[in-house]
């Protein structure tokens, strides 16, 4: 095995549906050999192989300009934070010692502002809550104290409609 770049390099990370269905079609092709990605002459794949027959190639044919492999991981990390994923989650799948890091190199520094949907989650829980909906159940078994009462959020459109806020 392969030693990793630091003790805390070595850690077991989620795989996500696509890449267990990619995995296990590449695992096909291979056979149940030691490893899955070979070259074709059936050793096993390095990283300056990959970069020299089949990064390049498809950079070059998919008409981009070149850039490191790793840049998928800052990919990765962008596209799930602006999509609106758990940042601990991104934390932990990078390898990284603590939030700070995912702050200041993703969210702060990628993520435009107006996609950040900043207030969104709690006003949607705010809304859904006032209209009646059950509120989730708290884990420690705790009580759950509804935000609205439903005759107070039907006096508020109540008073909304006659003021002209809602249709």
């Amino acid at each position: 095995m392969n030693k990793t770049k630091t003790k805390k390099s070595k850690r077991y990370v989620d795989c996500i549906e696509p890449v267990v269905e990619a995995l296990n079609k590449q695992r096909e092709l291979t056979g149940r050999r030691k490893y899955i990605f070979l070259t074709q002459e059936g050793d096993r794949m390095n990283p300056d192989h990959f970069r020299k027959v089949v990064w390049i190639p498809s950079l070059e044919k998919a008409g981009f300009a070149f850039r490191l492999p790793i840049q998928t991981r800052h990919t990765f990390a962008t596209m799930v934070i602006s999509s609106g994923g758990d940042i601990g989650w991104v934390q932990n799948m990078l390898g990284h010692s603590s939030l700070q890091m995912i702050f200041t190199r993703y969210y702060y520094a990628w993520i435009p502002r107006s996609t950040r949907k900043d207030g969104l989650a709690f006003m949607n829980s705010v809304r859904e809550k006032g209209e009646g909906g059950e509120p989730e159940k708290p884990r420690g078994g705790g009580k759950v104290i509804p935000l609205f009462s439903k005759s107070v959020t039907k006096t508020s459109q109540s008073t909304k409609r006659a003021h002209g806020d809602l249709p």
